[in-house]
């Protein structure tokens, strides 16, 4: 099943100022008028106001050949000037999450004809791919920006192409997008800096911690919120979906908005991995000395966020050694420091899939480190 855009991902989630609840030319003699019609608009604002570019995720497209008629050649002939027949056309069906909230997400769907229903729901987009620079229409789970082309907000047309899947159909798309984003090859977007993150590197601050440099808790802080979301007894990584001993799997509950009980084998703010030989659960026994059977003790303590505060500090210095203090390494510093060692704790400490060098999620955690450093999260 493929991944849904949560609503503010794609496009920002904000008020419309355009136009005031209330001037002082209003004369009216109903003041809970002038209310109601406040309240109504700070509920339901209308994001579609005042905004002429969205950016967009593919459900579903398809080419067309260019229209062959005489009065398509004469038209053509008068305003382009030749009669040459120009290449396909594409179509893109659409989704903007924070625009179209109110639909099933299709990639939510329990079957493929509730798929299909909520498909024909969303606006369709013309995309030349020859006016873009490419030679194919983008494919099925792409982000691109669109613009609307009418007031009912139904059509419009693409107007770049960020990530491109290449996936050519729908079974392609919705029945291996996991695997396709698990070994790298499908793009990912980086994810938006939490509202959570200054407060978690606040409380990173009033640990050992507070002694690495700003740019490395910074790093630390963008791989916990994509690990955990800062759920420090969160749980992932469910018994048998990673090699490993399972038997050494604990029952807990996640932190998802809907907890899940099962077995599972990474805990804690950065998912440390207890069933894998020499993953960083194991080491974190080890430091403390628990038996990796002992699983009421092991769990206590690794869902513990000062005992994990503990352990980061002196496992990220034998990881990466002493330049973890420093505001300057290999010529970097600040925002570009930031990223070096979002990306470095993702593939040297985090080591998930598409987490190596140069790869997706490696680059989108480099990205989010970059953007949280510029946010100002770690002003003190």
């Amino acid at each position: 099943m493929a991944k849904s855009f949560r609503p503010g991902q794609l496009n920002p989630l904000t008020f419309s100022g355009r136009s005031s609840f209330a001037t002082p030319d209003i004369i009216t003699d109903n003041a809970m008028s002038v209310y109601h019609n406040s309240l109504s608009s700070l509920m339901a604002p209308n994001l579609l106001e005042g905004a002429s570019e969205f950016t967009a995720v593919v459900l579903l497209s398809f080419e067309v050949d260019a229209p062959e008629s005489s009065l398509f050649e004469l038209i053509r002939s008068v305003v382009v000037g030749t009669t040459e027949t120009p290449g396909p056309v594409g179509y893109c069906i659409c989704r903007i999450p924070e625009v179209h909230q109110y639909i099933l997400d299709p990639a939510e769907a329990a079957d493929p004809v509730s798929r299909a229903a909520s498909i024909e729901l969303h606006p369709i987009f013309e995309v030349r791919p020859s006016l873009l620079g490419v030679t194919i229409t983008p494919g099925v789970g792409s982000v691109v920006k669109v613009k609307f082309l009418d007031s009912s907000y139904r059509h419009g047309e693409v107007t770049d192409i960020l990530n491109d899947t290449q996936a050519r159909d729908l079974e392609d798309f919705y029945g291996s997008a996991r695997d396709r984003a698990a070994d790298g090859s499908m793009q990912q977007l980086p994810p938006m800096v939490s509202e959570d993150s200054a407060g978690f590197i606040s409380e990173m601050r009033s640990s050992q911690l507070n002694q690495f440099s700003d740019a490395f808790l910074v790093a630390l802080a963008a791989n916990a919120q994509v690990e955990s979301n800062y759920c420090a007894n969160n749980a992932g990584d469910p018994r048998g979906s990673i090699s490993g001993n399972s038997a050494l799997a604990i029952r807990a509950k996640n932190c998802n908005e809907s907890p899940v009980q099962d077995y599972f084998c990474s805990f804690g703010y950065w998912q440390m991995n207890i069933c894998s030989d020499g993953a960083g659960g194991q080491l974190f026994a080890e430091f403390y000395g628990i038996d990796l059977n002992n699983k009421a003790e092991l769990y206590n303590a690794i869902t513990n966020a000062d005992k994990q505060f503990e352990f980061m500090f002196w496992h990220m210095q034998e990881l990466f050694g002493s330049a973890v203090f420093n505001d300057e390494v290999n010529g970097l510093s600040g925002e570009a420091l930031a990223a070096y060692w979002g990306g470095r704790v993702a593939a040297e400490w985090e080591k998930c899939t598409g987490c190596a060098v140069g790869q997706d999620k490696h680059m989108a955690r480099k990205q989010l480190a970059a953007d949280m450093y510029q946010a100002g999260t770690h002003i003190k």
